[in-house]
């Protein structure tokens, strides 16, 4: 885990955010265990 860092360009923090992103999206328990909340797993989704 990369925190509180300074990083020596723009490109080494985007190489590091992608990183990161790619571990959430292939991490599914992980994500849930971040944002798996009740009422977001359970909201209503109206086109309306």
């Amino acid at each position: 885990m990369v925190s509180n860092s300074v990083f020596r360009s723009m490109q080494t923090v985007e190489d590091t955010l992608v990183k990161a992103l790619v571990t959430l999206e292939t991490d599914h328990e992980r994500t849930q265990s971040i944002a798996g909340f009740d009422w977001i797993v359970n909201i209503r989704l109206n086109a309306n």
